[in-house]
């Protein structure tokens, strides 16, 4: 607290320079000559009008106050000294002016003015948004805002804002409202990597000093990457080599924070989960296996949010499967039978065609040719012919199968 000037008749004294909260101050009014009167006089800081409080009166050794009993106590030392105690100081009584007055020689003679300055000890630190389990989770590369607030204070507290011990209040904006302090942190994660970002109020006064610390740890948010697909350890980028009915393995992996789930859509069906055994038939060659994989953000606070992030990866299925026979066909057109009846003399050209992945090398049993096509003239009597079919099936770890398969002719004449 401060005085103002003083009148060499009336003076207005306090028992200290400051007063905390829920303290008790006492102001003592001097006069140089006895007084039978004296008037305690308040004006409050948000008023622009001065009330007298407490009338004080000494009169034949008996010291009489009236008023301000819910505001001060108040009684007379002697017809010089009169003294005013506030019980209990509030926030409301921070700016109040007061000064005493009396009457000398008929006029009224006024005190210097003393203006009441509280002192709030800092007492609380609280950090917003409050996390869950002691883990904020901000977005990479994302800003969220983080804020500090104390209990009231006065003087003021100051507001530091620190990630892993580095200072980085310069991010930050402080605001000093009602008592209280409030900094609000504007914090943008460029790295994934666990943080710990807090937060230290320190209070001064005298030889009064405190300092409260909050924070929580920050564990990053990032979005799934592209999805790899793998097989036997090695990663499947566009086409999967399988065979027919054959079960497999397919692992799905991504990165992400938090670790992403999985999903799987493929012919007839879907999955959940990092890996997948399935097998397919010739039906599903050229078709696709599909994978995305997907993570459900938290709220800063940790709390689970609605929003996610999601990346999908597709491979085509190249299906191998051995020669299978389809039909046989000659001049005269199509036919799926093993017995021909031709006319004695007649002249044909042979083939037989197969439904085959990788397509099937097709040849003549006992021709020296090594051609498809099979040619017979002048047929004389019935004869025999075998078709040969062969294919080389491949998988995506390098191995090789061989798939073969006959059908078998007969010419009757």
């Amino acid at each position: 607290m401060y005085y103002g000037g003083l009148s060499s008749s009336v003076q207005l004294s306090a028992d200290a320079d400051g007063v905390f909260v829920n303290n008790l101050l006492v102001m003592e009014c001097r006069t140089s000559t006895p007084a039978s009167s004296v008037n305690w006089l308040l004006l409050k800081n948000y008023s622009g009008f001065e009330n007298v409080i407490v009338v004080h009166e000494f009169v034949n050794n008996i010291c009489l106050a009236t008023g301000g009993r819910d505001t001060v106590e108040c009684f007379c030392n002697s017809s010089t000294v009169f003294t005013c105690a506030i019980k209990t100081i509030n926030v409301s009584n921070d700016g109040n002016r007061w000064r005493c007055s009396t009457p000398v020689n008929g006029f009224t003679t006024y005190s210097n003015i003393i203006t009441i300055n509280i002192r709030i000890t800092l007492n609380t630190l609280t950090f917003f948004p409050r996390p869950v389990a002691a883990v904020s989770y901000p977005i990479y590369n994302t800003t969220s805002a983080f804020t500090c607030i104390t209990s009231q204070s006065s003087p003021a507290a100051s507001i530091h804002w620190f990630e892993d011990g580095v200072n980085i209040t310069d991010k930050s904006i402080y605001h000093f409202s009602s008592y209280i302090a409030t900094s609000v942190i504007e914090y943008s994660p460029t790295t994934t990597s666990i943080k710990y970002l807090s937060c230290v109020a320190t209070y001064t006064y005298k030889n009064i000093s405190i300092s409260l610390i909050n924070g929580t740890n920050i564990q990053v948010q990032y979005p799934v990457s592209k999805p790899a697909i793998v097989m036997n350890t090695t990663n499947v980028s566009e086409t999967i080599h399988i065979r027919e009915n054959e079960f497999f393995e397919l692992r799905c992996t991504s990165t992400g924070y938090p670790p992403p789930s999985y999903r799987w859509t493929y012919p007839g069906g879907n999955a959940t989960g990092n890996a997948v055994e399935l097998y397919f038939d010739r039906f599903s060659n050229e078709h696709f296996i599909t994978c995305t994989a997907i993570n459900v953000l938290f709220l800063l606070n940790g709390s689970t949010s609605i929003k996610s992030t999601s990346h999908v990866i597709s491979i085509k299925m190249n299906v191998s499967y051995s020669p299978s026979f389809k039909h046989f066909v000659h001049t005269d057109g199509i036919f799926n039978v093993s017995d021909l009846r031709v006319m004695k003399g007649d002249n044909m050209t042979l083939t037989c065609e197969w439904d085959a992945n990788p397509p099937a090398i097709v040849l003549w049993q006992g021709q020296s040719n090594n051609s498809s096509a099979l040619s017979v003239t002048n047929i004389q009597k019935d004869a025999t012919f075998t078709c040969l079919a062969f294919n080389f099936m491949f998988e995506a770890n390098g191995s090789e199968k061989q798939g073969n398969a006959t059908a078998t002719l007969s010419i009757l004449v």
